[in-house]
């Protein structure tokens, strides 16, 4: 993800910074790479806490808040970046926040999707859903005595049409 932010800076030079003539504008540009790596390495260190905490389960909500808390903290720490190597601003909590919203949020579209592939692709951590129990239903019709049984892991799906139930389990 640092690549990407390096790539970006230095070739594509949003924000009108080809107009910009510094020493050394590439080698600083590439230096925004590092508050994307600190980002993600800083909001890892909690993640791995709640994860255990959880009892090594992840949902998709905490995948949201991660990512969410991830890009939100690229954004200052790009702020605090810009204001010490350029020195272009004083650092404040209002330029700061003005900062983000102007510069970084333009970055969410590019990010957060790429980010959201990489965590997919490569985490060990999956978002994941309820086991199902190998415990046997069984169902009991009240007039007919008919009844069915099956696993709850073998089924499929289950229809009715007026006082008629179909059930779609899978045959072993």
């Amino acid at each position: 993800m640092s690549c990407l932010m390096i790539f970006i800076q230095v070739f594509l030079q949003p924000f009108d910074t080809f107009l910009n003539d510094t020493a050394f504008k590439s080698f600083k540009l590439s230096g925004y790479g590092i508050t994307v790596f600190l980002s993600v390495t800083l909001i890892h260190i909690p993640e791995l806490y709640i994860y255990r905490k959880q009892g090594q389960k992840w949902t998709l909500l905490n995948e949201v808040v991660v990512m969410t808390l991830g890009f939100a903290c690229m954004g200052p720490l790009g702020y605090l970046y810009h204001s010490v190597i350029f020195g272009e601003m004083s650092i404040s909590f209002s330029s700061s926040i003005g900062w983000t919203i102007y510069y970084a949020l333009p970055f969410a579209p590019l990010y957060i999707p790429f980010w959201a592939y990489l965590r997919y692709r490569f985490s060990q951590v999956t978002v994941g859903h309820e086991e199902l129990s190998n415990e046997t239903l069984i169902i009991e019709g009240q007039s007919s005595g008919e009844k069915v049984q099956f696993k709850w892991s073998d089924f499929i799906l289950a229809t009715i049409d007026s006082n008629y139930l179909d059930i779609f389990v899978l045959n072993d």
